[in-house]
């Protein structure tokens, strides 16, 4: 490798490249910095932490106090990563998901050693076998739920895939225990609770919950989506109107038509609204809060739908969630196709099983339409049976040297689609047939 010349630049044994910087950069934060295998990637690395260190220095400030993880563990790792690029490209949600879960990981411990403490190359997929084996007894023991042992182990996951990508470590080592997910809610509401929801919600003064739940169940969005809806995203006017925005998740455009009864109420939540001296802008949120109109926020959402619903059915445990999921088992059995149902969803649900069975449980109709079909096969199965007998009966009136097979449409309907040939059934006729 040709030799150069980067300050703080170091390459160590087997050609691992590091940025090491002098003592006056260290009291401003900056550390020791694995940069991977010597060449022209760990040569821009160290180039790019040398002009941040310079503008560092010139300002007097740097990336803060000292880690209280030691240089090239998994903690020191996680820190690294959130100043990255790849992190702040993170959507919001997904970097919480890592907040939230990152205490488990930091005081996880195998074989008596703090993972988070540990080096990242000496990080063995014994000791990921081993932290997954912990939390998947904890889950068996009801001391976390299957939900919690999941997202812990995915950014395990994660983490150790991102520091491998960054080629800190060669393969991550996650060793051959299985992570699977856990089976997703099944809950639906009839619509005669919907009904009962909104007018709970409109009698104690929540009026924008009430239009909220007629919005996610005409449209079958999910709550943020549903929450973060913005006047200029309803377009239309009297009873045709329509919403118009992106999935927060997935970026896909969607287009839902509202219901009539949604479009009334809506008509008379902005009445109000104005009416209490609130003058909604293009881009400002829809649905607001009672107390004072102002716009909704997660938990209070999440609380007012959750107060709505104990107050209406008592000890019912249902989530606003369950709405989609109630949009899309009607539109299953109503006969819409899995293709229009991942649109209607804006996700994936005509690709991916888990998606399918998390959005449509089995249900009490879809098993009597699977009887209603089953129905209409058993007498194509009988009509086939008895075509077979009446044909043998008159082939045995004729000239054995003339008895050929008589296909019937309904052998070609039935036996044909499950593999049963002519052929198969001409050799079938012709065994009886005697010896000459």
């Amino acid at each position: 490798m040709t030799a150069i010349n980067i300050p703080f630049y170091v390459v160590k044994r087997n050609n691992r490249a590091y940025w090491q910087p002098q003592a006056a950069l260290r009291k401003l934060g900056f550390q020791s910095m694995p940069l991977g295998p010597d060449g022209p990637d760990a040569w821009e690395k160290a180039r790019n932490l040398n002009l941040e260190a310079e503008r560092a220095r010139l300002n007097g400030d740097g990336p803060g106090p000292q880690s209280i993880y030691p240089v090239g563990t998994l903690g020191d790792f996680f820190e690294r990563y959130q100043r990255t690029e790849a992190w702040k490209a993170k959507e919001r949600k997904s970097q919480e998901d890592y907040h939230r879960v990152w205490p488990v990981i930091d005081t996880a411990e195998v074989d008596g050693r703090r993972l988070a403490l540990k080096r990242l190359t000496k990080i063995s997929t014994a000791d990921s076998e081993g932290f997954h084996r912990q939390l998947h007894n904890a889950a068996e023991r009801g001391e976390c739920s299957a939900s919690h042992r999941y997202r812990v182990l995915k950014i395990w996951r994660a983490l150790l895939n991102a520091a491998a990508s960054y080629q800190l470590i060669t393969k991550a080592p996650i060793g051959r225990v299985p992570n699977p997910q856990p089976a997703g809610r099944s809950g639906i509401f009839l619509a005669s609770e919907i009904r009962a929801l909104q007018q709970g919600a409109e009698a104690r003064g929540r009026w924008g919950l009430a239009l909220g739940i007629g919005i996610a169940y005409d449209t079958g969005l999910s709550p943020v989506d549903v929450r973060s809806i913005a006047l200029r995203n309803v377009l239309g006017a009297g009873k045709e109107r329509w919403i118009e925005t992106s999935r927060k998740k997935t970026k896909r455009a969607m287009k839902h038509a509202l219901s009539t009864d949604t479009c009334a109420r809506l008509d008379r939540y902005l009445a109000r609204a104005a009416a209490e001296g609130l003058a909604l802008g293009p881009d400002d949120q829809l649905l607001r809060q009672p107390d004072g109109w102002r716009p909704y926020v997660k938990d209070r959402w999440e609380r007012h739908f959750r107060l709505t619903r104990e107050e209406i059915m008592p000890s019912d445990t249902r989530v606003m969630l369950d709405i989609r999921r109630t949009a899309n088992v009607e539109a299953d059995i109503g006969g819409m196709s899995r293709e229009d149902r991942a649109e209607l969803l804006a996700n994936n649900l005509d690709k991916s099983a888990f998606l399918e069975a998390t959005y449509t449980p089995s249900t009490v109709v879809k098993s009597r339409q699977s009887l209603s079909k089953r129905a209409k096969a058993q007498a194509l199965i009988e009509a086939e049976a008895k075509g077979k007998n009446r044909s043998a009966m008159e082939h045995r009136s004729r000239n054995p040297m003339e008895r050929e097979a008589v296909p019937s449409p309904i052998s070609q309907e039935v036996l044909g689609k499950y593999g049963a040939s002519d052929g198969a059934r001409t050799r079938d006729l012709r065994r009886d047939r005697p010896a000459l």
